[in-house]
């Protein structure tokens, strides 16, 4: 538990008490929460009461949500129903960093809508991509519907920040310009091969995929978006490709956690993912036709890449979480993979045979110590996990009070901790105690002043004591009720 995933919670409980979407007294960091985990824990929280089960429930609903776009998608590019069910294992088993965890799956499920959002989003351009689209009027109905939720959610996601278009609509217009063109030559020079769309097909693919990135750009110019600021760093762009970027991706595919087996085991689902995009251009070179699964494929492989240039490119900090979705890339090459063998792709050619079997074994191991080694260790842990944050929690949960403030640090994670049972609001510093503009609530912040409020207590970490100590003595003597480990708990006497 930290602040960060603790104030995912207490956003959920904010929306429901606030009755509004997007709450006016939150501070929002690098996106703005429109149609994410926290409005579905606002749901559960008026049906509970309870904040912390509430997000637990929202984050499982979420899961089922990636489960059912990926399985939905895979449907619909026209994967049998094994394959199906091992790219929805595979996507669920391959995160084995605790952080990538987070952002999907367990209590936190910051990227969980733009999954849901990806898949869905591949499930309506797989449609585009197929030749029955344009032998049948029915499908082309069933899917004008879906095209225009496509387009709604992307200017939602849009207003949220950016991360759509880093993680879906940017791959996905850049895999349809190539597409696109390769079409175009087909067309004039190889349209006997038939592999290529309708006239009409293509031009509304690639209509519906640019107003996707126009929309989702459209919507970060909101007035409400969050976003980070960027800038160009074209000059030291390779070096910090080499030295930061690369070693995050490194972390977010899991290579960190220190397993050998494993470590071995990822490196060759990654060199699988390579394997197969150098596969499939060497199809295109050929003029042969690639499927509506392998045009998607691209697309996943594409997004962590361009994710990975564009920060290295720019100001923006790196960081591991950016790159999750190397996870669903390695997923997909894989069910590429089984793919081949199950429809007999793979006969005469044994080599094509042995890297095959040779994936589909990485991947199961990588899954088994995962659930060993990450997984089982997470359900048979102690809940909540001793530490000096709930000590501190439970002492002022028994002595009665019921807001408190410290830094951003142990704010929102102490009132996670105590399930809402006890308030702690983020301040910048113990001397000035003004308001930490960062996912917290500014109703926490009275207008005559924090310090002189009476039932309120200060969590001070031992490397902010000079700062009270320095207030108390310009402002008058701050009293010590209790010291716990690292924290001290003090009140204005």
């Amino acid at each position: 538990m930290n602040s960060d995933i603790g104030a995912e919670a207490v956003l959920g409980r904010l929306i429901w008490d606030s009755k509004e979407i997007i709450p006016a007294s939150w501070y929002p960091s690098t996106e703005t929460r429109i149609i994410a985990t926290p409005q579905v824990a606002a749901l559960f929280y008026g049906l509970t009461g309870n904040m912390d089960l509430s997000m637990g429930l929202a984050c499982c609903t979420m899961t089922i949500g990636i489960v059912l776009a990926i399985w939905f998608f895979m449907k619909k590019a026209g994967s049998g129903r094994i394959s199906c069910l091992l790219m929805c294992l595979f996507c669920l088993g391959f995160a084995g960093n605790i952080i990538i965890l987070e952002l999907l799956y367990v209590f936190a499920g910051y990227y969980a809508i733009h999954v849901i959002a990806f898949f869905f989003i591949l499930n309506c351009y797989s449609s585009l991509l197929q030749k029955e689209w344009k032998k049948s009027k029915s499908l082309r109905r069933k899917m004008y519907g879906k095209y225009m939720i496509g387009l709604i959610l992307a200017f939602l996601l849009g207003m949220q920040g950016t991360r759509g278009i880093l993680i879906t609509f940017g791959p996905l217009f850049g895999i349809e310009m190539i597409r696109s063109l390769y079409e175009r030559i087909c067309r004039s020079r190889y349209q006997k091969k038939g592999i290529i769309l309708g006239k009409q097909q293509e031009k509304i693919s690639f209509l519906w995929v640019s107003g996707l990135l126009v929309l989702s750009f459209l919507g970060t110019k909101m007035p409400f978006s969050s976003g980070q600021e960027i800038s160009r760093n074209i000059r030291n762009g390779f070096a910090k490709l080499i030295q930061v970027v690369l070693p995050d991706t490194w972390k977010a595919v899991g290579f960190s956690e220190g397993d050998t087996v494993r470590n071995i085991c990822l490196g060759l689902l990654v060199l699988n993912v390579v394997i197969w995009v150098i596969v499939l251009l060497i199809h295109m070179l050929k003029w042969q036709e690639l499927s509506s699964l392998e045009w998607c494929f691209l697309v996943t492989a594409a997004s962590p890449v361009v994710t990975a240039l564009i920060v290295a490119f720019t100001t923006v900090e790196s960081s591991e979480r950016y790159y999750f979705m190397w996870i669903f890339s390695m997923a997909f090459a894989a069910i590429l993979s089984f793919e081949c063998l199950r429809k007999g792709m793979t006969a005469g050619i044994s080599a094509w045979k042995v890297l095959t079997v040779i994936t589909l074994t990485t991947a199961g191991i990588v899954i088994g110590i995962n659930i060993h080694t990450v997984y089982q260790p997470i359900l048979n842990a102690e809940e909540p996990t001793a530490s000096d944050a709930l000590e501190v929690v439970n002492y002022l949960e028994e002595n009665g009070y019921e807001m408190a403030y410290s830094t951003f640090e142990n704010a929102n994670k102490m009132t996670a901790l105590s399930n809402g049972k006890v308030n702690v609001y983020a301040i910048n510093s113990f001397e000035t105690m003004d308001i930490c503009k960062w996912l917290t609530n500014v109703d926490g912040y009275p207008e005559d002043g924090i310090a002189d409020q009476d039932g309120v207590v200060y969590i001070v970490p031992e490397v902010c004591e000079e700062e009270i100590t320095k207030r108390g003595s310009n402002e008058g003597e701050y009293q010590l009720l209790s010291e716990m480990g690292v924290y001290k708990i003090w009140n204005k006497q």
